[in-house]
C-alpha cells in the first residue's frame, strides 16, 4: 500500500529544492525561432483559441525574453496556467513550478505542489528524471530509496507520454539507471536478487 502522506511529504521537499535549473530541463529545441514579426500575434490568437502548445511556446518565450518578448514572469506564468488548462502537462509543471516559487504570481506552496505532482503523475519523463534523480542520491531531503530511483529513471529514459527532457538530462539518466542496474548483487543461480534493506 502507498502510504500517500509519505509521497506528498517527499514532494514537497523536492519542490522545495527545485532550482530554476527545473526549467531549463525543458527541451530548447521544441520551439524554433520566429521568422516572421507577426508569429507572436499568430501564436497568441492560437492559444486563445485553446492550442496548448502555442500557450506552451509562449510562456517559453516570455520567460526567456526571445522572439521580440521582454522577459516577464507573469505573462509567461499566464501563459503556462493557460497551457495547463488546456491540456499540456508541460505547461502544468511550469504553472506549478511558478506558484511554488511565486515566480509571476503569489506563492502558493500547496498549490504548486499538486500541480507538480500532477504534471509527473501525467508521464512528464521530465519530472520521472528529477524524482529519479533526487532518489538516486538521497539529496534535499528525500531519502535514498534505489528501487524509486530505478521506477522513475525507467520511465524517463523508456517514453513517457510526455517528452520533453533534455538530451543531456536524458543521457544522465541513462548512465544513473545503468549504475543501478550494475549494483545489484547477483545470485549464484545467474538471477538478480534483491539487496537488504531496499
Amino acid at each position: 500500500m502507498i502510504d500517500v502522506t509519505s509521497m506528498r511529504k517527499e514532494m514537497l521537499t523536492l519542490i522545495q529544492n527545485l532550482s530554476p535549473a527545473f526549467l531549463n530541463m525543458v527541451r530548447k529545441d521544441r520551439i524554433r525561432a520566429a521568422k516572421e514579426p507577426d508569429i507572436v500575434d499568430e501564436l497568441s490568437e492560437k492559444a486563445e483559441n485553446g492550442d496548448a502548445d502555442a500557450s506552451f511556446a509562449l510562456g517559453i518565450w516570455y520567460h526567456e525574453g526571445k522572439n521580440g518578448l521582454a522577459q516577464d514572469m507573469k505573462e509567461a506564468y499566464r501563459w503556462f496556467e493557460l497551457a495547463a488548462m488546456n491540456g499540456s502537462v508541460e505547461g502544468l509543471a511550469l504553472q506549478g513550478h511558478f506558484l511554488y516559487r511565486g515566480c509571476g504570481v503569489r506563492k502558493n506552496e500547496v498549490e504548486g505542489v499538486m500541480r507538480l505532482s500532477e504534471a509527473a503523475f501525467k508521464g512528464s519523463d521530465c519530472a520521472a528524471c528529477v524524482l529519479g534523480g533526487e532518489s538516486y542520491h538521497g539529496k534535499r531531503g528525500i531519502a535514498k530509496d534505489l528501487s524509486r530511483a530505478e521506477y522513475w529513471l525507467k520511465m524517463a529514459v523508456s517514453g513517457s507520454k510526455v517528452n520533453h527532457i533534455s538530451d543531456k538530462d536524458l543521457n544522465i539518466a541513462r548512465r544513473t539507471l545503468r549504475k543501478i542496474e550494475d549494483a545489484k548483487p547477483v545470485a549464484t543461480d545467474g538471477t538478480n536478487c534483491e539487496r537488504k534493506g531496499r
